[in-house]
């Protein structure tokens, strides 16, 4: 078997590459300690959290000890073996990077590595999200978001062309989008590392594939002169831009091949199918299908000839706002900000209708359709390209969850359903109706826990002990049997179905959000909400710090001081004397756990954690301690407890 080090599956032998994230596999396993080093200092960097990975590395929130302020630290693991050559593109990119002035181009502070051998890259910090991160959250992108992250990607392309650099990697993780940033400076395009000064130089002939396997990189982005070995110049990069284009519009990408031997036959021969072909029904401008087609066109001299070529081109087969009688939207960027605004998703039907939903909850179902608008098309350039007779290739995306209502999950709320309650409440706590102070006004309080204020929680029952890896294996093995062909994730550091022995009390983690709440559906219950989690941890009277009462006490919580990067405890038979009032385990470290919030309105892929885990600090074991981590991406320090909920509809 292989592995893949970025998402953590594995694959058989005669696979290259891995199909979710492109990256070259490994043959041996990743091991839990290396796939989060979150609490771990590394240099002058003391890392936080992970925050994403990519083909590249792992990425994460970082205390820089020399800079006295946060980083962002891209971690490179020491059996990744740089070598000498990759170091010294690693240098590079620092060089380079920290040369260019332009808000499209994140900031590089520097790059080192640790006596055993740890490569790590400091950046600037800013709240953002990875591209890739928003592409499995949501599959293709609107229209108008798609184009705006391309114009500003060409932004920072024509800056860095400019100065005779060439990107030469691009792909969607090295895309960066930042929160709370100006509508023309949200993308922030980094991995410079394997750019290199062409001025002066007539072209660089190098085996871009080889290259990439050596660095881990993403082959399905690489041009078709890049994968034969010719001398290649800026051109590269317009392709590579074509490319994210195309799959931000369609959900995927036209060759999206494991085996390397396949992927270079179809890039080099086989033509692309036009996007128009590949999203059927989504009003697409003619003039916008042929402008990407000819962004990956196989030669070189027929792309756009530069950035800024390439960003006229788009300009002109941009189409104009989309209206109905008197109300008028513009395409995707309105509506991810009315989504992030209000918590609605805007969708469209078969029939090029936006329709805008109410987001519902994990234990809800869609409330209502608060909008329906036909898009009337008001220049004939924006009509649908006409359909060739022949069926459209069928083209696989990348792997992703399942969604809301899918088969999947209504089989898992089904067995949720079919289970006795006795069953299920069976080892759980009541917590009963009441008020209860949430939140801190305390002096060391973080932004996002104030004020303190009164909160009214209906009776709910919550696990005594966290989801344990036992439980897990039996969900996966239910739907393994339910769906044989359809392969679910298993847990971080796994090997296929089975935890590493001995583990079975160990409390469940490496699960994504989407995870844990199936599970929970599965088991007839569900994720608590952070008020539901709050309560049970500081108890029905006084706003507890801590579950056990407002002084810390190192020996009744694992945590970072007394259990470092070892991992957790068993759910059962530990810490007892840490127990909350309604005598949970483990509501203090151990791991974080998942709670069905969003962690906030303009972060919609972030769920919130609660609870610190095994790797944290004291501050995080608190009761009023929040914190935001992607829902599609799972860490060895984050698991998950249920809750029922006996006094509503049983979900």
């Amino acid at each position: 078997m292989k592995y893949c080090h970025a998402c953590g599956q594995e694959f058989q032998n005669s696979q290259d590459f891995c199909s979710r994230d492109g990256i070259p596999l490994l043959e041996e396993a990743p091991g839990p300690d290396e796939t989060n080093l979150a609490g771990i200092q590394l240099g002058p960097l003391v890392l936080q959290r992970e925050l994403s990975r990519s083909a590249r590395g792992v990425l994460y929130r970082a205390h820089h000890t020399r800079l006295q302020q946060l980083v962002l630290a891209r971690v490179y693991r020491p059996r990744t073996n740089l070598g000498r050559q990759v170091t010294e593109e690693m240098q590079r990119e620092v060089t380079l990077a920290s040369k260019m002035d332009h808000p499209n181009i994140i900031k590089v502070y520097e790059f080192d590595h640790t006596e055993d051998g740890f490569f790590y890259l400091a950046m600037e910090h800013l709240e953002m999200e990875p591209l890739d991160q928003v592409m499995r959250e949501l599959g293709a992108l609107e229209l108008e978001l798609a184009l705006a992250i391309t114009r500003q990607v060409l932004q920072a392309l024509e800056y860095a062309h400019g100065q005779g650099i060439i990107h030469r990697n691009l792909t969607p993780a090295s895309i960066m989008l930042a929160h709370n940033a100006k509508p023309d400076q949200f993308v922030k395009l980094t991995e410079f590392g394997l750019s290199k000064q062409s001025l002066g130089e007539p072209g660089i002939k190098t085996n871009r594939l080889v290259q990439h396997q050596l660095v881990g990189g993403t082959p399905w982005y690489l041009s078709p002169e890049a994968l034969r070995g010719d001398k290649t110049d800026h051109r590269v990069d317009i392709y590579a831009t074509g490319m994210l284009l195309y799959q931000m519009l369609t959900g995927v990408i036209p060759f999206q091949e494991s085996v390397s031997g396949r992927l270079i036959e179809r890039v080099l021969h086989e033509p692309a199918p036009t996007i128009s072909r590949v999203r059927r029904g989504y009003p697409f401008p003619q003039t916008l299908s042929r402008v990407v087609s000819s962004a990956i066109a196989k030669r070189s001299d027929i792309r756009p000839q530069s950035a800024s070529e390439f960003h006229r081109a788009l300009e002109q087969s941009r189409p104009k706002a989309l209206t109905a009688g008197r109300l008028t939207i513009w395409s995707g960027l309105t509506a991810i900000l009315i989504g992030m605004l209000f918590g609605v998703t805007i969708v469209r039907d078969d029939l090029g209708q936006a329709v805008v939903l109410v987001e519902r909850g994990p234990d809800t179902q869609p409330l209502m359709a608060v909008g329906l608008f036909q898009l009337a098309l008001l220049q004939s350039d924006v009509t649908p390209e006409p359909q060739p007779a022949q069926p459209a290739p069928q083209l696989q995306g990348p792997p992703r969850r399942p969604a809301r209502g899918s088969p999947v999950e209504v089989h898992c709320l089904e067995t949720g359903k079919r289970r006795p309650a006795a069953e299920i409440t069976r080892g759980m706590i009541t917590v009963p109706a009441g008020l209860f102070y949430m939140g801190s006004d305390q002096l060391d309080a973080e932004g996002d826990e104030r004020p303190a204020r009164r909160v009214q929680v209906p009776l709910f029952m919550i696990d005594r002990y966290e989801v344990t890896r036992a439980a897990y294996r039996a969900f996966l093995a239910d739907l393994d049997r339910s769906f044989p062909d359809h392969r679910y994730p298993s847990p971080i550091g796994w090997r296929g179905r089975t935890p590493p022995d001995g583990t079975d009390e160990l409390p469940v983690s490496g699960v994504s959000w989407h995870d844990a709440y199936l599970c929970a559906l599965w088991l007839g219950k569900t994720l608590p909400t952070e008020a539901e989690w709050e309560k049970a941890a500081r108890g029905p009277a006084a706003a507890r710090l801590w579950p056990w009462g407002d002084t810390f006490e190192p020996r009744r919580a694992c945590f970072r001081a007394n259990q470092g990067p070892h991992g957790p405890v068993p759910v059962r038979g530990t810490r007892r004397t840490g127990a909350s009032q309604y005598n949970l385990l483990h509501m203090a470290g151990n791991v974080f756990e998942w709670m069905a919030n969003r962690y906030h309105q303009n972060l919609p892929s972030h769920r919130v954690i609660r609870g610190g885990g095994f790797r944290s600090e004291p501050a995080q074991l608190r009761t009023s301690y929040r914190e935001a981590h992607v829902a599609t991406l799972g860490a060895p320090d984050i698991g998950f407890r249920c809750v029922y909920r006996p006094t509503r509809k049983k979900q």
